[in-house]
This record gives structure tokens, sequence and C-alpha cells, in this order.
């Protein structure tokens, strides 16, 4: 009844759709909404293209009048837009650990501390070789808890939003994981190509961004190789050679 009566009061505005919940839970989840949200779900899209904005409702009541004010601030450009994104982890996050990085945490992520380096791995868990880039990425952060500038950590694609600004040169339906540093106060990455062949590569691959450590390299690398060899395939963090090609930028002192 109650969304009959918003679709009266905004006739020729708006046109309000009820969906099956069951048979279109991944609408849901483009709009921020978890498919276990408890009540009933609601959210107003643009058009009904793969890629339009969506804008969900998260009003304490559902009533015609929470509705209808939620759809006269869309109307007035005042929503801000609603992102597909994993819940929050609930447990903190501590060095010498891969972080767990969601859409809502992305920019808090990366942008702070301000002295501090964010390396993200991109990536689908689904992946051939994502067994083989934890294992890397698990002792690469392993080795890193010495150095106190920089962080590791790993964000699911296909479970949030892929804001391609920040992630420049990487399609959003990539195939294979790939390698983002992000440098103190920036958020646009740095893509590192190859980066995640061993712990070996990705060291070589940050050496000359983090000048600050190189003191402490030698036992960054050992530490690295000895964490990789000591986890096995599937004894990983998380859900679970070739020379360095970067892109264009140079390494900042940190």
């Amino acid at each position: 009844a109650v969304l009959k009566d918003v679709a009266r009061q905004l006739r020729g505005r708006l046109a309000v759709v009820r969906l099956e919940r069951e048979k279109h839970s991944y609408m849901m989840e483009d709009c921020g909404l978890q498919t276990d949200h408890p009540g009933v779900p609601v959210a107003l899209v643009e058009n009904f293209e793969w890629n339009s904005t969506k804008y969900a409702f998260d009003g304490p009541e559902l009533t015609k009048d929470a509705l209808v004010k939620f759809a006269e601030e869309f109307f007035a450009g005042r929503l801000e837009p609603s992102r597909k994104t994993e819940p929050e982890p609930a447990e903190a996050w501590t060095p010498g650990k891969v972080q767990k990085v969601v859409y809502k945490t992305l920019r808090q992520s990366v942008a702070a501390p301000a002295n501090r380096a964010f390396l993200l791995v991109l990536y689908k868990s689904y992946q051939g070789t994502w067994d083989a880039v934890s294992r890397t990425l698990n002792a690469v952060a392993s080795a890193l808890s010495i150095v106190p500038h920089v962080t590791v950590g790993m964000y699911e694609t296909s479970k949030n939003y892929f804001p391609t600004a920040m992630f420049p040169g990487i399609e959003e339906y990539h195939m294979e994981p790939e390698a983002m540093l992000f440098l103190p106060g920036k958020e646009q990455g740095i893509r590192l190509k190859q980066a995640l062949t061993s712990p070996k590569v990705m060291l070589q691959a940050l050496k000359s961004y983090l000048p600050s450590a190189h003191d402490v390299w030698t036992s960054v690398e050992s530490a690295a190789l000895s964490a990789f060899s000591a986890l096995a395939p599937n004894d990983v963090e998380g859900e679970t050679g070739a020379p360095i090609s970067e892109e264009e930028g140079s390494p900042d002192e940190l």
C-alpha cells in the first residue's frame, strides 16, 4: 500500500517498480545493500542500464512521507550515489597482515595516514591465479611489518564498486590480479605491472618508491622469502622473475 501511495503522488515523475527479492538480489548488491537486509530494500535508479547510478534508501521507517522525501532529494540532486560494497571487516587490521579493504573503507584506507604508502592488490577470488598471489601478498605483508611507511591490502573487485579514476590502466573486468601503489596524499594509484610474480619481484617494484626503507631492505627481502617458503598453498590470510615495468610516475620520498 505504501508503494502504491508513493506512485500516485509521484505520477509522471517517477516509475515505481516492485521486484522479487530472491530473483533480483544482485540489484541489491549493486545498490550497496546486503542480501540479508532485514527490512524491505528500496532504491532509486536513473535507468535500467547496467552502469546506471543508484541510490539506496536508508531511512528508519518505510513510510509514504519518508519515501516521497527521499525521491524529492533525488530530484534536487542532493543524494549521494550508493555503491556496491562488502561489509566492513569485523576485525581490526594489524601490521604484518594483509588489510581487507571494501568500497566503504577504500578512500580512508589509501589516504590515511598521510605519510603512508598503500600497496593494494585488486583481485577476484575465483581467479585461477589468486591462491598463488595470496601467498606472495601475505609473505610481502609479513616482511614489510618492519617498515613503518607502507601497508599492504587486498580489494575484491567482483564484490565491490570499481572506481575507475583510482585504478588507471586497469579494466573493470580484468582477468588477472593487479597491483596498485598509492603514494601518500594520492587517490590515484600507480599500476605495478608484473609485480605479483613473486615476493622478490614485488619488492623490486616497491623499492624505488620506498627510499626511506633502503637501510632495512636486505632484511625485508630475506623475511619475505622465508615467509613465502613457510606458507603452504592454502595457508593464506583472507579469502582464500621478469623485470618490473611501471606506469608513469616518479618515486616520492616517504
